[in-house]
């Protein structure tokens, strides 16, 4: 931890972006995305800030933090709405 602002956007910030998910209660699959999406900002804002030092030398580093925290974040998120469609896909059958 470099600073306490980073660990704030890495760990608590990052993590009650997820929550975003909640205000789409009524379009589930959107949720998930936009809270993926939020945390993923969370994650490029600390790297861009606090760890510019590590993106090669001449590379931007706001592109280079999105290109390092998306590589793991976007098969994340894909992963969580193909379950949020298939749990839809159930709870949908039970009820019908």
């Amino acid at each position: 931890i470099l600073h306490p602002l980073q660990a704030a956007f890495d760990y608590p910030i990052a993590s009650a972006a997820i929550g975003l998910a909640g205000l789409f209660a009524s379009r589930p699959l959107l949720g998930s995305i936009v809270g993926g999406l939020a945390r993923l900002v969370c994650h490029v804002i600390s790297g861009a800030v606090f760890f510019a030092s590590y993106a090669p030398e001449g590379q931007n580093p706001w592109v280079y933090s999105t290109v390092y925290n998306a590589t793991p974040m976007i098969p994340s998120i894909i992963i969580c709405a193909v379950f949020v469609i298939m749990l839809t896909r159930v709870l949908n059958k039970k009820r019908g």
